[in-house]
């Protein structure tokens, strides 16, 4: 790990459950892979991160079969 971050990425963790390495970065795939193929390492999870925070859709209490005592529902994205 230490190479990891002598190397310039942004943050690189260790998984506390299983043999798992977390790197974030601005650098493509293709350097990424570059980098750690020589550790025995390779990409399993690709993903981005859109840094919009968390996003709180309601929905109306006019829903079918809610009565007032419900509230109104949440789902989190």
């Amino acid at each position: 790990m230490s190479l990891l971050r002598e190397s310039g990425l942004q943050f690189v963790g260790m998984s506390s459950v299983g043999p798992s390495i977390a790197i974030v970065t601005d650098r493509s795939r293709e350097e990424v892979a570059k980098l750690i193929e020589p550790l025995g390492l390779e990409i399993a999870i690709e993903t981005k991160v859109d840094n919009e925070g968390l996003k709180v859709h309601m929905a109306g209490a006019a829903r079918a079969g809610a009565s007032e005592d419900d509230g109104p529902r949440m789902r989190c994205s």
